[in-house]
């Protein structure tokens, strides 16, 4: 994918985040969930920086799409320097939080729909990663935690959780 980077200066870091299409911030916001990060921020301020945290904004054909990265403080990595996020109320890094906001039940079905093969893909990378047996074993059962219920369960659970 090509893209330009968005400049975000002063004056237009929240404004890139108001104009990301709440269909894209919601798959991310979904993804981010699946893989148990909570070390990101699309919208508004986070420890003291504008928007995006641990992600970049491109301008792919005239549509802003953001990309996530730094995912060492999500629960499907767990590195052993990892916290859990003080500011959604968590104890543990391997607790999830959906930090997405509330959004039309159609586009959140859309975004689960979307990201349940990712289980599948990330399970394959982690077999060929050269990683432990343990370490294998404890990032798939990781990943079946939101995907071992019916897609219609998770996203019944996402909307109770999601910020209004």
């Amino acid at each position: 994918m090509r893209g330009a980077s968005v400049r975000r200066g002063n004056s237009t870091a929240c404004a890139v985040g108001a104009r990301l299409e709440p269909a894209h911030v919601n798959l991310v916001a979904v993804f981010q969930y699946f893989i148990g990060n909570t070390d990101y921020s699309l919208q508004g301020r986070m420890r003291g920086r504008e928007c995006c945290h641990n992600a970049k904004v491109f301008d792919v054909g005239g549509e802003l799409l953001s990309v996530p990265y730094d995912f060492d403080y999500s629960g499907l990595v767990n590195a052993d320097y990892a916290g859990a996020n003080p500011i959604v109320n968590l104890t543990n890094v391997r607790q999830r939080s959906y930090l997405g906001s509330c959004i039309e039940r159609a586009i959140l079905e859309s975004s689960v729909s979307r990201l349940a093969p990712l289980q599948s893909e990330l399970a394959t990378l982690a077999e060929e990663s050269g990683l432990g047996g343990g370490q294998v074993r404890r990032v798939l059962r990781y990943l079946e935690g939101p995907l071992a219920q019916s897609p219609e369960r998770l996203v019944a659970r996402l909307e109770r959780a999601c910020r209004k």
